[in-house]
């Protein structure tokens, strides 16, 4: 009995050891599972967040990728990898491909077919195009310097001979005339002598009357012999002089050529690229030039549109922007192979010029100082010029010389009024600034400098023209070049009333769109 209440006691002993470790093993349980549940949130976060960084690494490639590609296109160097990896990312990157097309439209450069997806011309195709450009340019402009120098030759050699002739001719109609006048004399001398004479000699009045109303009427051919002389001596005198003052006054910017061209014109047309840079002597903000399409140049034709160089890029690549815009921009725009003009510039090379008169560029002030500067900055020298400051008015510059000034600039001079009254002192200061230019414009005839007005030698530097003709206190109201006077007087003048011409531009351009 005892054994059997040992062994009872025994099981009950296992029981609750059993209970107890079944107890514990619940409370291990859960709280395993109260611990796993809680981190559970944090494994979904990190997740999500895993997540969309490899959604964004995924997007930034596929921009990078698409980046290259697309740059490697306008290379113009890319491989069939690329152009899939360029149509494979486009819809993914849809937004930096418009950005990216239309910053190559407006830059004018690379040319994109939207259609095909692809660069007409790629940089390659460009530098390549340049090269070519550049080379033919080389060519071009070292032909072009050979026929000018040719043509300058022929021209010095053309006008040597014909001043030679003209003094030649004037020399001989002298000499002709005062032996012509001589002869006269001493026949008219002999022929009172004879008269006198036969009066006395011959007793017949009636033949000695005869003879004499014969020897009059022999005088009367003679003299009017001689009138016919006098008058075709005039007229030759007349011709050789015209020839000399035509000689003098011929237009040598008809003989101007071309002195670089447009390579390229931005989309919208204000910008322009040249063909000459640094190595041209190229200066920003001062160079300046007249377009004209090929073939178009000539005397007194005006210029398609007027440029100023903004920057130089190379040394034979510069950019410039558009200072006065063509007429008509639809019908005849600024285009790659217009012809670029300017008289007083060559690449490399400084010209002369002299100014006689005063420079108004519009405001009815004095600019012919402001003028210069301007002519200095572009590389021009001005032999000489004339400064109004004081009277009489002071000769500015090293001085004409027939070697080196090409241009005498015939500018504005003051006009007399008739019937002044004596003593007037604004009357006497016009007269002695006319005299002192006159004095200049004698000086480069003298010397055979070429004269041309200043308008016209604006409009083929590529200067901006003045658009009005200002008033001034101390000059006449209306302004007049050297060596012109208004048809009719001051009644030909256009009056107030008339139409301007920038309304008449407009109503062209209108229709022309």
């Amino acid at each position: 009995m005892a054994r059997s209440r040992s062994k009872a006691d025994n099981q009950n002993q296992l029981l609750v050891i059993g209970l107890v470790l079944m107890v514990i093993l619940c409370i291990g349980l859960g709280l395993m599972t109260y611990f796993s549940y809680s981190g559970q949130d944090d494994l979904i976060r990190d997740r999500d967040k895993y997540a969309s960084l490899a959604d964004q690494r995924e997007k930034l490639l596929s921009k990078l990728r698409f980046s290259d590609a697309m740059a490697h296109i306008e290379i113009g160097d890319d491989t069939k990898a690329q152009q899939e990896a360029f149509r494979d990312n486009k819809k993914e990157n849809i937004e930096a491909y418009n950005a990216r097309v239309a910053a190559l439209e407006k830059g004018g450069l690379i040319n994109w077919d939207k259609a095909q997806d692809k660069a007409t011309t790629t940089y390659v195709t460009e530098m390549v195009r340049l090269r070519k450009d550049l080379e033919g340019e080389k060519k071009a402009r070292i032909e072009n310097d050979k026929r000018q120098t040719k043509l300058r030759e022929e021209i010095d050699v053309k006008a040597a001979t014909a001043i030679a002739r003209a003094d030649a001719l004037d020399k001989a109609l002298k000499g002709t005339e005062d032996k012509i006048t001589k002869s006269v004399q001493d026949l008219a001398d002999r022929l009172t002598d004879t008269i006198a004479k036969l009066e006395k000699e011959i007793p017949d009045q009636k033949k000695n009357l005869e003879l004499i109303e014969k020897l009059g009427e022999d005088k009367k051919k003679i003299q009017e012999a001689v009138t016919k002389l006098e008058t075709a001596i005039a007229a030759s005198r007349k011709e050789a002089q015209d020839y000399k003052a035509k000689l003098y006054d011929e237009d040598r910017l008809k003989y101007d050529q071309p002195k670089a061209k447009i390579t390229d014109v931005s989309a919208d047309g204000v910008t322009v690229y040249l063909n000459v840079g640094s190595a041209d002597l190229v200066k920003p903000g001062v160079t300046t030039f007249s377009i004209f399409a090929p073939g178009t140049y000539k005397t007194n034709a005006k210029a398609k549109a007027k440029i100023e160089v903004t920057d130089v890029l190379a040394d034979h690549r510069s950019v410039a922007r558009v200072t006065e815009a063509p007429l008509y921009p639809v019908r005849d725009p600024i285009v790659r192979g217009d012809q670029l003009y300017n008289a007083i510039w060559t690449p490399g090379q400084k010209e002369h010029v002299a100014i006689v008169g005063r420079i108004d560029l519009g405001d009815g002030r004095d600019s012919t100082a402001e003028f210069v500067r301007h002519l200095e900055k572009m590389g021009v020298v001005v032999d000489a010029w004339l400064d109004f400051s004081t009277l009489p008015a002071t000769v500015k510059g090293q001085g004409i010389t027939r070697e080196q000034t090409r241009y005498a600039i015939m500018a504005d001079r003051p006009t007399v009024e008739a019937g002044a009254a004596p003593g007037d002192a604004r009357m006497e200061k016009r007269i002695a600034i006319g005299g002192d230019i006159g004095k200049l414009e004698k000086d480069a005839e003298s010397k055979q400098v070429t004269k041309v007005q200043a308008r016209d030698f604006m409009e083929r530097i590529g200067y901006k023209l003045p658009k009005i003709v200002a008033t001034s206190e101390d000059w006449s109201p209306v302004v007049k070049p050297a060596g012109e006077k208004p048809a009719g007087g001051e009644k030909d003048m256009p009056k107030a009333k008339e139409m301007p011409k920038e309304k008449e531009m407009a109503k062209e351009k209108e229709k022309d769109k």
